[in-house]
């Protein structure tokens, strides 16, 4: 896997509990990602997709979705579980031209010397079932 800046990448030492991935390559293996912005590339969803009610994460955006990976384990922590949490974070939807974002907001008005910064990475609610398959 080659990042941005064209080095070569590995993963190690990836969990496999509770560890939900995008999708997994093997070695040697090439994905193409459709995230919906065009529904034509989605093979079934005019067949079963809109019965269902699913809606493509990007449907109808014109700007290609920004995405990473990461070499590293991330910790996820719901921020809604913290009651006395400094920070928070509202879900803006996605517009035509720009993909669904988090808003962050501090609770608290410090001057910046004075301020206790706090470093994030959002990634966007997602919710899995215990059971995927019955």
């Amino acid at each position: 896997m080659m990042d941005a800046s064209g080095s070569e990448t590995a993963f190690n030492e990836v969990l496999g509990e509770a560890f939900v991935p995008a999708c997994t390559l093997g070695v040697g293996q090439r994905a193409h990602l459709v995230f919906g912005q065009d529904i034509n590339h989605l093979k079934f969803f005019t067949t079963y997709g809109l019965q269902e009610g699913y809606e493509p994460f990007c449907v109808n955006m014109e700007r290609p979705v920004t995405f990473w990976y990461t070499k590293d384990q991330p910790i996820f922590e719901n921020n809604e579980d913290f009651h006395d949490s400094t920070i928070e974070v509202t879900r803006i939807p996605a517009g035509s031209e720009t993909p669904p974002c988090l808003k962050i907001s501090s609770k608290m008005f410090e001057q910046c010397e004075k301020a206790n910064w706090e470093f994030l990475r959002l990634s966007l609610p997602v919710v899995c079932e215990d059971v995927f398959i019955e």
